[in-house]
């Protein structure tokens, strides 16, 4: 299929995981990114401690540990995902995935008696280490890196300010705040959010439509993605027809 045949999904995460993310794209779109995070990694202050088991909310946590030449081999780590612990498994961790959200490792944590490190960046949601804490645990928390905030590219823009059908799936609420900033109004933009926390951000947005996955995973949103992108195919036969 021609790429001008091809429906646009606009791809807003950092760019590494955009580009990972594309590769699991329905031929039928074309990837445009245009990510509105850029991970910038913090000077270090400290680092965890060996008998710590560390707490990974994204794989940016565990991208910036290893940039910290920290020993970690072998050392525990519960992760919100099963991207995020395949990352740290191959790290060197002994990882092991919540396959959920924020309050699916909190409750994976609570199995387990500590202490904990939630490393995490500057921006972050779920209260974690607060709730492990006044559940009666030790846990600290280890800011490794920020999430600058960028505009969407030309080229984002200038498909949102037409007629034509794209898709944009939202990973986060922050980013999903972002993007309702830099395009309040998209009337042909079919949006596949990854929670309901996700959708709840745009609700003051104007857009074709807003959907969200069936599981705070990828893979759910993929799919969520594909059968919205079967829908826009059915609708534009009908209209050709």
């Amino acid at each position: 299929m021609s790429a001008q045949h091809r429906v646009p999904v606009i791809l807003t995460r950092a760019l590494a995981q955009a580009e990972r993310f594309a590769e699991t794209l329905p031929t039928e779109t074309q990837a445009v990114f245009s990510p509105l995070l850029e991970i910038l990694l913090l000077p270090v202050q400290d680092r965890p401690n060996a008998s710590e088991i560390l707490l990974f909310t994204s794989e940016n946590g565990v991208m910036s540990i290893a940039a910290t030449g920290a020993a970690h081999s072998g050392q525990m780590a519960l992760c919100v995902g099963k991207r995020t612990a395949e990352v740290a498994q191959a790290a060197g961790f002994d990882a092991t995935s919540a396959d959920g959200s924020a309050a699916d490792l909190i409750q994976l944590a609570l199995t387990t008696s500590g202490p904990f490190t939630h490393v995490r960046g500057v921006h972050t949601r779920g209260d974690i280490a607060e709730t492990l804490r006044a559940a009666g645990y030790t846990c600290r928390e280890l800011v490794l890196y920020d999430q600058i905030e960028r505009p969407l590219s030309a080229e984002a823009s200038d498909i949102l300010s037409t007629d034509q059908p794209c898709l944009v799936p939202l990973f986060s609420r922050r980013t999903a705040k972002l993007f309702l900033r830099e395009q309040p109004k998209a009337v042909s933009a079919h949006i596949i959010c990854l929670s309901t926390s996700v959708a709840d951000a745009l609700s003051t947005g104007s857009y074709a439509s807003v959907s969200t996955s069936r599981a705070p995973r990828a893979d759910a949103l993929l799919s969520e993605l594909s059968d919205r992108l079967r829908a826009i195919r059915l609708e534009a036969k009908g209209v050709s027809g």
